[in-house]
């Protein structure tokens, strides 16, 4: 989303991050949350949950109490490559987040286990049901826009 709609507050940019050692993976297939926050719900701030199923994304940004913006995309290079469709205007805009690459412990084999995170978010774990209608909405959105395509 390049630019930021003034009905919801998310101010979206573009971030740039440092590369990862080849061969660390993103994320396994799943439904995942994070947030500016690493608390949910904090008013003011934007949150993402997303699905992943080999390598594609869907999902939405939004804010607690507001609308959200679907997107889709995949991770490529040292981020993630997204298209956000603004929830009014129905325009689509790109839109990145870089890796920042973190390592979690120190292996057996005397490497270490890396794990990527998003710059700018937080990993929640819980995920609520409201969290999951809202991608299901996204799912859906996005299969009727590949359908009438």
């Amino acid at each position: 989303m390049a630019q930021a709609n003034p009905t919801n507050g998310f101010q979206p940019k573009t971030v740039v991050a440092q590369s990862f050692e080849p061969g660390t993976r993103f994320l396994d297939n799943g439904v995942y949350l994070y947030g500016q926050s690493p608390q949910r719900d904090q008013i003011g701030l934007a949150y993402m949950v997303f699905e992943i199923n080999q390598g594609q994304m869907v999902g939405a940004f939004y804010m607690p109490h507001s609308t959200f913006d679907c997107f889709w995309g995949t991770p490529q290079g040292n981020g993630l490559a997204l298209t956000v469709v603004d929830t009014y205007t129905q325009e689509t805009h790109p839109y990145a987040i870089g890796f920042n690459p973190s390592v979690v412990a120190a292996s057996t084999s005397g490497g270490a286990d890396q794990r990527v995170s998003l710059e700018g978010f937080y990993p929640i774990e819980s995920i609520s049901q409201a969290d999951r209608q809202i991608l299901e909405t996204c799912k859906s959105d996005l299969s009727q826009r590949k359908a009438g395509n």
